[in-house]
């Protein structure tokens, strides 16, 4: 029973300062039920989070298949992100693809169009 008292104190301490560590913007969206805090076995991976919103601005400035490309593969994410973000912009990626096939689709499927309907009216 001491033993499990003495870590429940030690919880306690550890997320006390990973709170103080946090942002006000960070407590706020905490507090709204904007973000959540999650407990992971050890060796879980951990998402990266996107900005869907700004994603989609950003790739709909682009006119050209190998903008869109490079400012995915500059976001540095791994497969699963990769295949979250497709589903996520109304791709539709499989569960084999690749990085680079998944890549592929996302540009096409949202850069890729406007480029194609641009290089056939010119």
């Amino acid at each position: 029973m001491h033993e499990e008292a003495e870590a429940q104190r030690l919880i306690v301490r550890m997320i006390g300062d990973f709170l103080r560590g946090l942002t006000s913007a960070q407590i706020s969206s905490l507090a709204s039920g904007g973000a959540t805090i999650a407990v992971l076995p050890p060796g879980a991976k951990i998402a990266k989070s996107f900005d869907l919103a700004d994603i989609q601005k950003t790739l709909s400035s682009f006119s050209t298949r190998l903008e869109g490309e490079r400012f995915i593969k500059g976001l540095k994410l791994g497969k699963p992100d990769v295949y979250q973000l497709a589903k996520a912009l109304g791709v539709e990626p499989g569960s084999k693809d690749t990085i680079a096939v998944l890549v592929d689709k996302i540009v096409g499927g949202t850069v890729g169009g406007r480029a194609d309907s641009a290089a056939m009216r010119h």
